[in-house]
């Protein structure tokens, strides 16, 4: 008991905390859920609602290396995170003859509570029998304090004194560690895979986890779906890539059941190896018979074994799993999770670091927080002043909320209650359009800290103001479902196109809608802009400057390209210099900087025929460089003070273009 007392109190205890992000990934009702189901052991539920947004569970695998199966079980929730440490550490600290590390004068009392535990564990059934009712150790809180701007206050928290969080000693809690000392902790994300969540991702993807991306094999041996299979899987090779280089990634085929002959393994075979190798996706990795995908079967859990034993192989290799983490950190973590609101200003979060650990640094703060966004425990967004200054300690009630207004209405029903409140035809033009009154949105929300959530969702380029209306309404534009009813080739003709071409990379699904929100938030700031037209892959913007300036900027997603389309000779520079500066905003804070596209134009007289941005300024392409450029010419320069300004900023930048 001294000895882990002893380690509760000495602030710079560390240890690894073996534990990842595990995300399902792929295809709609391709079985992401049921596979998260046999991870855990549970039975095969055909009626299983498919997800929206991204479900939250906590697992712990149970692995002594010991050649059996592992065996993995939901977290449990009675024992606090620094607690579990703190035994792992004090356990660690042992030698196997039973006595403690060199250099620790700890003395004979030790020796014997050594002993006392290795006779629990060769007495186990007796000890069990006499095992009093777990508690959940706590530490109290800190106090809250003043928030400011338009961040809304939480609920207030007991005062704290420093290191009052004594934890109560528990002989199991030893126990435990000594039969698991392998066990892995995941926090398992189950994404939803409808095509409307994809905008939600640079949200959620990071690195410190491994990738389970999941197919239906009956969709490519019996459907002949190749091509759309082929679609889905490369999307989502890609978008790890850019949200978390360096990520294993596990290929799940789920339905093994359909799969008759070994020459259906072998067309999923020459799907697999070009998709994987000459696409150079270099994370991905093999099964035990040299596969590029792991078969599966939920119905019988046939092939779950092989997925989970190599889930924690991969994971055991990742450097973060045996980073060294202070316990004090963790002590940190459980009173940030006491707290009854789903978020704490990063305020709160210093003042309990200071008081619980004696944190002074900033630093180390922003290297706490950032681990444990990493490893899905907590949410900071740091893309801007703002989003840094919240820390959103409960994910699932985030996304859960974001999911109220941002879903598929052909798989998930919004509730009863709208047409009861009188505002279904607020949500019919909701989703014909993607602009959502205030009412609404109050009303999906319950009218639960609704100003933070709109500003957060705007912070991150999910929603824009739509001043356009009489009545408070917001643009989402993810949710627009209709095609432009305009003829986009008649619309091409007698203008001059700057073509942003991702073909050689990869055009993430949110860019073009990110790219849409800050276009309309830019006119809405423009009193007296017409209200612009928008469709699916489209959009006509009107801009009250000058005498009034239009863009239009059209998405071809097959070709991986945004185009932007001007008429007038003289607004091609200023409407060049806004898009440019937003696409480079989304870069910075949406897609780590690792969007990677060309630049090509062409001219009014030849809109067909493209020049690569060097030899359209060498040549003075008008009306893109040369005489109608004037002031307003063409910037290349990285506007880094733009890009990572805040959002209020940024929109003041572009008023002043």
């Amino acid at each position: 008991k001294m000895l882990f007392m002893d380690t509760i109190e000495n602030s710079e205890s560390k240890g690894p905390w073996n534990r990842a992000k595990l995300m399902i990934v792929g295809q709609g009702k391709a079985g992401k859920s049921a596979t998260v189901r046999s991870l855990l052991g549970e039975s095969f539920n055909e009626k299983w609602d498919s997800t929206i947004g991204v479900n939250l569970t906590q697992v712990r695998s149970r692995n002594n290396n010991k050649g059996s199966n592992s065996q993995w079980d939901k977290e449990d929730n009675s024992v606090s995170f620094a607690s579990k440490l703190a035994a792992d550490i004090t356990v660690s600290n042992i030698r196997p003859e039973g006595e403690v590390l060199p250099g620790k004068n700890l003395g004979s009392r030790f020796k014997q509570k050594v002993q006392q535990i290795r006779d629990l564990e060769s007495n186990y059934q007796a000890w069990k029998q006499k095992k009093k009712k777990k508690k959940r150790v706590r530490f109290d809180d800190a106090p809250v304090r003043v928030i400011e701007d338009n961040i809304p206050p939480a609920d207030p928290v007991p005062e704290v004194k420093k290191k009052s969080g004594i934890q109560e000693y528990d002989s199991k809690l030893l126990f435990d560690v000594i039969r698991n000392r392998n066990a892995l902790e995941f926090t398992i994300w189950d994404y939803g895979g409808q095509n409307i969540f994809y905008t939600l991702h640079h949200l959620f993807l990071t690195s410190y986890g491994v990738y389970l991306l999941v197919f239906d094999m009956s969709q490519v041996v019996r459907y002949n779906e190749i091509r759309n299979v082929t679609n889905t899987l490369k999307f989502w090779l890609n978008s790890i890539q850019i949200h978390a280089p360096g990520a294993p990634v596990l290929i799940v085929g789920t339905r093994l059941d359909t799969i008759e002959s070994e020459t259906q393994f072998r067309d999923l075979d020459e799907l697999m190896i070009p998709l994987v190798e000459r696409g150079n996706f270099e994370d991905v990795v093999k099964n035990i018979n040299g596969r590029y995908y792991f078969p599966l079967d939920n119905t019988t859990r046939e092939g779950i074994s092989d997925i989970q034993e190599t889930i924690e192989r991969v994971t055991r290799e990742q450097s973060f799993v045996k980073q060294l983490v202070k316990l004090s950190w963790l002590q940190c973590l459980d009173t940030m999770l006491e707290s009854v609101n789903p978020w704490l200003s990063l305020p709160d979060v210093v003042s309990i670091g200071e008081k619980i650990a004696g944190i002074t640094s900033s630093v180390e703060i922003d290297d706490m927080l950032a681990l444990f966004h990493e490893l899905g425990m907590v949410l900071h967004f740091t893309g801007t002043d703002a989003l840094n200054q919240i820390v959103i300690i409960q994910p699932q009630w985030l996304i859960d909320k974001i999911g109220c207004v941002i879903k598929d209405p052909d798989i998930h029903d919004f509730p009863s209650s709208v047409q009861e409140s009188g505002l279904t035809e607020e949500l019919n033009t909701f989703l014909e359009s993607g602009i959502i009154s205030k009412d609404l949105v109050q009303h999906l929300w319950r009218g639960e800290q609704v100003d933070f959530l709109v500003d957060l969702m705007r912070r991150t380029l999910i929603l824009s103001d739509w001043k356009f209306s009489k009545e408070p309404m917001f643009l989402i534009p993810s949710m627009i479902i209709e095609e432009s009813r305009h003829d986009l080739d008649a619309l091409e003709s007698g203008k001059a196109i700057c073509l942003f071409d991702f073909s050689d990379g990869f055009l993430p699904l949110g860019v073009f809608e990110r790219l849409v929100c800050l276009l309309v938030q830019h006119s809405s700031s423009n009193d007296g802009s017409k209200q612009p037209q928008l469709g699916r892959n489209f959009s006509h913007i009107y801009l009250n400057k000058r005498n009034g300036v239009e863009l239009l900027i059209v998405q071809d997603p097959v070709d991986q390209v945004v185009k932007l389309l001007v008429s007038e000779p003289e607004d091609a520079s200023l409407c060049f210099n806004i898009v440019i500066a937003i696409i480079r905003k989304i870069n910075s804070e949406a897609m780590h900087n690792r969007l990677n596209y060309q630049l090509k134009f062409s001219s009014l007289e030849s809109p067909k025929i493209f020049l690569d941005s060097d030899q359209a300024q060498l040549s003075g392409l008008k009306p893109w460089f040369g005489a109608h450029s004037g002031k307003d010419s063409i910037h290349n320069e990285n506007h880094i003070d733009a890009e990572t300004a805040n959002l209020n900023a940024f929109m003041e930048y572009l008023d002043d273009l």
